[in-house]
């Protein structure tokens, strides 16, 4: 069974359109500046898919992201009776594989867990080869970095880490690139301006706040702290989800949207 289908061709300059387009309508692209949406272009398979088509199949090898740049999509599962049953729809800027690639991370074997069929009138999409998407850091970190961003915010995870442990990048670091550092920054402080605790602050006190700050990146999985060990800092969720439990075990909530904090409950008794 083929891993993934690549469909018909689209011309450069259509392709890098719909790129374009996606830059102005959906968030996760807004970080892409217009070059690095041509590098994305160039370095991976953007093309067109008639309605019906599978583009990835169930049990197939994992060997790719696929990113819907134009059309609709659904996703199913053989039934019990071996008749494929669709679970989910897909829009513009969606995309199947993202998490089959984190899982991967560690060199296992992996099969895709759905069918993705593209059912639109017109349905273009951008198929990334994970060998490529790796690739990529190589020759264009900054475009390479966006997109395993973006990737690992579809999958719920903030950045690609191999190793499964957290990665802590200070903001002050990031001074050489600092059209990066102010994009960062802009992000987080969006999503802490409508919360009690920081939106009294003037700009100049959310600039100073921001660089004293980390931001961390975790791997889809990881334990962040556990209840009782000691507390020592007030996280802020920038993206992806957060599911919080008791000691033993039991589901308490999930936070999924930006700007949502942890840990200052705690901040007055640290202060004092």
């Amino acid at each position: 069974m083929a891993d993934c289908v690549e469909g018909e061709e689209v011309p450069r300059d259509v392709g890098i359109v719909y790129l374009h387009d996606l830059k102005h309508t959906l968030d996760r692209f807004r970080g892409f500046t217009m070059e690095e949406l041509s590098v994305l272009h160039d370095t991976f398979a953007v093309r067109r898919f008639s309605a019906g088509q599978r583009v990835v199949s169930h049990g197939s090898q994992a060997t790719c992201v696929v990113v819907i740049l134009s059309g609709r999509g659904e996703l199913s599962k053989p039934g019990s009776n071996g008749l494929p049953v669709v679970f989910d729809s897909l829009a513009e800027g969606d995309m199947v594989g993202h998490q089959e690639f984190f899982d991967a991370s560690g060199g296992r074997s992996l099969k895709n867990a759905a069918t993705l069929t593209l059912t639109g009138v017109i349905n273009v999409a951008m198929v990334c080869r994970y060998d490529k998407l790796m690739a990529l850091n190589g020759f264009n970190s900054a475009c390479g970095m966006h997109m395993l961003r973006m990737v690992g915010e579809a999958a719920c995870a903030r950045l690609f880490c191999p190793s499964r442990v957290p990665v802590q990048l200070d903001l002050v670091a990031l001074d050489k690139h600092s059209s990066e550092r102010a994009e960062i920054k802009q992000s987080i402080q969006k999503s802490m301006q409508d919360h009690a605790l920081f939106q009294d602050l003037t700009p100049s006190q959310s600039d100073a706040l921001l660089d004293a700050a980390s931001l961390i990146k975790f791997h889809r999985g990881s334990q962040i702290f556990h209840q009782g060990t000691q507390a020592r800092c007030v996280m802020v969720l920038v993206s992806g989800q957060l599911e919080v439990r008791s000691a033993s075990g039991d589901y308490v909530c999930t936070l999924s949207k930006a700007g949502e904090v942890v840990g200052e409950s705690l901040l007055p008794l640290v202060v004092h």
